[in-house]
């Protein structure tokens, strides 16, 4: 896989950490518009960039809807450009609140060579607050003559002011390919400040960097845009580039209660899941207003602000990010739509199993007799089982929306997991487990935290004991996910959570790199790791991700056999072939009568401990339990 990086695109780059880099740009002003170069990246000195410093319970004269924005502060922060330093700044003079005239001020570039390019994208990072104005972006021609104009920052309603690490990106392709040109930041009316920094022009569409890095190429090759939270985790972005968030209710939560929560964060509700449980909003930039009269409080548009701000509302249990989810795939091609479903499997079986992942295929020989099969549900439009769901007699697929839970990648990434945990439990307990397939990842092999937690609360109306999460993500703590988690916890329901993939110490300080929701401190998750069961004692093979703080127990991880679709079988190695070995531990002491935390103590009193593994695992613990024939492992 090749790690390409922003620095192979961009062919021209604008910055301001020396007020020299200004000299070479030509200013126009009116008496009550400043623009110029801030040497700190910021609008210090401006009317209304320091808020007031005596308030500091959250309230006062100026304050709007203190939920969305934060908490009071004196000043500020920075743009939040990678340069860091310096930064373009536009601001109105005090005057001009008292006087609100239309007056206009703009800074010209020097001159950009874009011939030879014939894809030319405009990207800056972009700080904005509105009082009254309009802001815009042009391109020139070399001798200063309007090409094109973009109205940017368009949704921005008075006192509303962007993320500091909030960036605009523009096609200006047809504008600007195979010329010289110049840019042109314009303002026009009563703004508060507008800071631009990092001015880049690129010869294909921009993005972010991630981590790890491989992910965004994988998203990329894909065709799959995305955007980076505050810890560079990738999240989704709806086809208008809006940012989509997960938001977990309150149970008995209204639709007028909601409704009014999302126009509060100037959201747009995409879809929901179980029973309106769970909601996918589109965060636009649509925020009402902070206010009327000129204030240094108002509301944000910021996405970490709203997210934040959003798991202190009463209604919400949990808001984050809608990140992609990371699994152990390899990219195949779509199968062929499919048929209707078969009548197999076990129709009341005393565990049951929720595998979340790519599907199952639940026509393999060795596995139709173990896939739970709901007799109470039958194909009429009906939910007889009150799932949410109708017509879900083997389970159900989130990424298409509908009852065929079948594995269609190729790779078969979820029947492999499934394959793992039926080969070790049904040695020894026939006929008392069942696996429940629940479809949260695409045939590409992309789930998402919204299909994930769709899957987790769709396991719990189902009824399931035990889950299998062989996914997960970096990036920042996901409290809707959490809450999830949690509410199975108190359903006594067991999470059981691959670590990752990218021989990685989640525990490393300063800044650790944690994968969820391995790293989520619950009790009713185990975080597994990979170990390679074929040398003694076992060893961490090279892409295991570790924590002695995070991982609770070590599996067999490394060219484990299993089943693949079509009847197939084959090998595979990651943290995701740990985990429902793990999962058929658990089973086993469910079914011999233990239940929640009783089953996480005995599987991880019965793990064998090694001092070789105690930097890479809690208590260097590695999985050893029998079952019949098989040995998980390790001793």
């Amino acid at each position: 896989m090749t790690l390409d990086k922003p620095s192979d695109y961009i062919f021209k780059k604008l910055s301001f950490a020396e007020e020299s880099s200004i000299k070479t740009w030509t200013i126009a002003a009116d008496k009550n518009i400043l623009v110029g170069w801030s040497s700190d990246g910021t609008g210090n000195g401006l009317p209304y960039w320091s808020k007031d410093p005596l308030i500091t319970d959250g309230e006062g004269p100026n304050m709007i809807s203190p939920s969305i924005t934060n908490p009071p502060y004196k000043e500020r922060k920075a743009i939040a450009s990678s340069s860091q330093r310096g930064a373009l700044l536009f601001g109105s003079k005090s005057e001009h609140y008292a006087q609100r005239d239309r007056a206009s001020a703009s800074i010209i570039s020097p001159v950009i060579d874009c011939e030879n390019q014939s894809t030319i994208f405009l990207k800056f990072n972009n700080y904005y607050r509105n009082f009254a104005s309009k802001t815009y972006v042009e391109v020139l021609s070399e001798s200063g003559n309007p090409i094109h104009a973009f109205q940017v920052n368009k949704n921005i309603q008075r006192n509303v002011e962007t993320g500091r690490d909030d960036y605009i990106s523009l096609d200006i392709s047809q504008y600007a390919n195979n010329r010289k040109i110049r840019l042109r930041f314009r303002a026009e009316g009563i703004l508060y400040f507008w800071l631009i920094d990092d001015i880049e022009l690129w010869d294909r569409k921009p993005f972010e960097m991630t981590f790890p890095e491989t992910s965004g190429v994988s998203l990329r090759s894909l065709g799959i845009d995305y955007r980076t939270d505050l810890l560079k985790g990738a999240y989704q972005i709806s086809e208008k580039g809006y940012p989509l968030v997960v938001v977990n209710f309150k149970q008995n939560t209204s639709t007028e209660v909601r409704k009014q929560l999302s126009i509060k964060y100037g959201a747009i509700k995409v879809k929901d899941c179980v029973c309106n449980k769970v909601e996918l909003w589109a965060l636009t930039n649509n925020v009402p207003r902070g206010g009327e009269e000129p204030s240094a409080y108002g509301n944000t548009t910021s996405i970490s602000e709203r997210v934040a701000n959003g798991n202190v509302e009463t209604p919400v249990t949990g808001m984050g990010h809608n990140h992609y989810l990371r699994g152990d795939y390899n990219v195949q091609a779509k199968n062929q739509p499919l048929g209707t479903i078969p009548s197999i499997g076990i129709s009341d079986p005393k565990l049951k199993i929720a595998v979340l992942d790519t599907g199952v295929d639940y026509m393999h020989n060795e596995l139709k007799d173990y896939i739970v099969n709901a007799p109470i549900e039958s194909i009429n439009r009906l939910d007889e089982d009150k799932s949410c769901y109708p017509d879900d007699p083997i389970g159900w697929n989130f990424i298409d929306d509908n009852n065929n839970p079948f594995d269609d990648m190729k790779d078969g990434h979820g029947t492999h997991i499934a394959g793992i945990i039926v080969d070790n439990i049904s040695k020894v307990y026939q006929g008392e487990f069942g696996i429940l397939p629940v479809k949260t990842h695409d045939y590409k092999g992309v789930g998402t935290i919204f299909t994930g937690i769709c899957g987790i609360y769709y396991a719990l109306k189902k009824k399931a004991q035990i889950i299998n999460g062989s996914w997960g993500y970096f990036g920042e703590k996901n409290l809707a996910l959490k809450s999830a988690l949690e509410e199975a916890k108190r359903a006594n329901v067991l999470f059981i959570a691959s670590s990752g993939n990218l021989d990685t110490n989640s525990s490393r300080r300063p800044k650790p790199h944690l994968f969820y929701p391995a790293a989520f401190d619950l009790a009713n998750i185990i975080a597994v790791t990979a170990l390679d069961h074929k040398t003694a004692p076992p060893t961490l093979p090279n892409f295991s991700n570790y924590s002695n703080v995070f991982v609770d127990v070590g599996a067999p991880g490394d060219e484990i056999i299993s089943l693949l679709p079509k009847n197939g079988e084959g090998k595979k190695s990651g943290t995701s072939m740990a985990a429902p070995f793990v999962t058929a531990s658990c089973a086993e002491f469910f079914l011999q009568g233990f239940v929640g935390n009783e089953i996480v103590h005995k599987v991880l009193d019965n793990s064998t401990s090694y001092k070789t593994l105690s930097p890479f695992i809690r208590e260097g613990k590695a999985l050893n339990i029998k079952l019949g024939a098989t040995i998980f492992g390790l001793a």
